[in-house]
């Protein structure tokens, strides 16, 4: 699943090196918004946070970070969804819009209509071992601002297809940097057509089960292999 995720397991569980391979699992959407995602204009900035877990997926960090952006940019708007954090209520330029369900037609049309207007994808975890949600910000062609935590850089490329900081980053770093990001327009554009293109290329479920296929293909070829020439079982791959 994540680079985090195999280096934990070859550790944990004494895995000789190589023997694990990362394939990264696929974005959740029902439809694909396509690489047309990429002609729609952003008019403002708008960051989107989507998450339930509002205090480990970084919410209060993101408060900070964004009172900064707004001493900047004094129209930005940050969207959050999944959750109704008390602190965020009534916030300037705060739109709280709780917990929706993918299952509802309607609320679903909610979540999607919030990643299609959303200018930059803003989740600053404190734990995460991947990151579903920065799946699916890739495949709306949306930079993300995250840290490097837990499997989260196996997602975001810093400077290519996000921004990525230590955990113990100043806020007011943080907030330069996603304005400085806004205002580089040439930046910006190719930033969103890296993201959009690792959905493509990486983080969608088609690409998961042909690489998943292959790994396994891979595993019973060198299991039948040894199996010839040598009794005992032999140390099993994995995927991460």
């Amino acid at each position: 699943m994540s680079d985090w995720a195999k280096d934990s397991a070859e550790e944990f569980y004494s895995v000789e090196s190589g023997l694990i391979s990362v394939v990264p699992i696929g974005a959740n959407l029902d439809v694909d918004p396509g690489v047309e995602i990429l002609n729609s204009k952003k008019d403002k900035l708008r960051l989107l946070f989507v998450g339930i877990a509002w205090d480990r997926k970084g919410g209060p960090l993101l408060l900070e970070v964004f009172r900064h952006i707004r001493a900047v940019v004094q129209d930005a708007e940050l969207h959050i969804a999944g959750c109704s954090p008390p602190e965020a209520q009534g916030l300037p330029g705060v739109l709280v819009h709780g917990y929706l369900k993918k299952a509802d037609p309607a609320q679903r049309a909610v979540l999607e209509r919030l990643y299609r207007d959303a200018s930059i994808f803003a989740m600053l975890s404190l734990e995460e071992a991947f990151g579903l949600v920065y799946c699916e910000a890739a495949a709306y062609g949306l930079p993300a601002a995250a840290l490097r935590t837990g499997g989260v850089s196996t997602i975001v490329k810093d400077e290519r297809t996000g921004l990525l900081f230590d955990p113990n980053e100043d806020p007011r770093i943080i907030a330069k940097r996603i304005v400085d990001l806004w205002f580089a327009p040439h930046q910006y554009d190719a930033m969103r057509a890296a993201a959009r293109h690792e959905f493509e290329s990486r983080l969608n479920w088609s690409i998961w089960g042909d690489a998943v296929e292959r790994e396994l293909r891979a595993a019973a070829r060198r299991g039948a292999g040894e199996s010839d020439l040598d009794p005992r079982p032999a140390q099993q791959s994995g995927i991460c």
